[in-house]
């Protein structure tokens, strides 16, 4: 369950101090570094959301979803695949860093082999992992480690969000192999976009398409035809007369 707000300072507080003890414990050689056995052999740790559709990580699936307005929705940290099969593993861990307009709300271990649980948490992330058994043979489960639950909201308007799980060592995502190496995994880190109500249209601009003007080809005028004027001929031959006898 999540801590109250007056626990909040003490959690900040041993983020730091978790961090100064995966480091001594590799110094002193309990917990290796480096390297596992061969350079390709790296876990597959990816995110998916629990009936949202193929809201995932994983591989060619959709990395956004869209949630109602100030509902939960559960985000499931899984292993795909581990190094050293079928050797198996005896622990995990996992950061979940979220954006300001989400809640988290709690989270449950799922990994069959959890004897030794954690998580830690500060104003926009949460740190979650377990360790078997002492003795306990390492662990081959593949599937569900953790789930978390977050709200989306609070807030009446349509809002984005995001979800990321960073891998690396030593204070991200990773498991701890039979062999108590680390190992992140092969991915870079990996976000989920969450669209809290209606995600955003894309502002459609119309494009105006001129209307083609016609121009009437004007009719020619026909040019006015001056005719010459006729003007009698001037004879020089004297004037006859003609009279009839009959």
């Amino acid at each position: 369950m999540k801590p109250g707000a007056d626990s909040w300072q003490w959690y900040k507080l041993a983020l730091p101090l978790l961090a100064l003890v995966i480091g001594l414990l590799v110094g002193l050689g309990y917990l290796n570094s480096g390297p596992t056995e061969a350079a390709d052999n790296t876990a597959d740790i990816f995110m998916n959301t629990v009936g949202l559709g193929d809201c995932s990580t994983d591989g060619d699936q959709v990395g956004s979803c869209l949630v109602a307005v100030n509902a939960d929705f559960t985000i499931t940290v899984r292993l795909a695949s581990f190094p050293g099969a079928p050797n198996g593993y005896s622990a995990y861990q996992a950061r979940l860093n979220y954006s300001g307009g989400l809640t988290e709300n709690g989270e449950s271990q799922l990994w069959p082999g959890c004897v030794f649980p954690s998580v830690l948490r500060d104003a926009a992330s949460i740190f979650v992992g377990c360790a078997g058994g002492v003795g306990a043979p390492p662990s081959t489960h593949l599937g569900a480690l953790v789930s978390v639950v977050f709200s989306c909201g609070p807030g009446a308007t349509s809002h984005q969000e995001t979800i990321e799980m960073p891998h690396g060592m030593p204070i991200d995502t990773l498991i701890v192999d039979d062999t108590l190496n680390m190992v992140p995994d092969k991915d870079p880190d990996e976000v989920i976009t969450i669209f809290c109500g209606a995600p955003p249209q894309a502002t459609h601009t119309p494009t105006v398409t001129p209307t083609a003007t016609h121009t009437p080809t004007p009719t020619p005028t026909p040019t006015p035809v001056n005719k010459p004027t006729e003007s009698p001929v001037t004879s020089n031959l004297p004037d006859v007369t003609i009279t009839n006898t009959d």
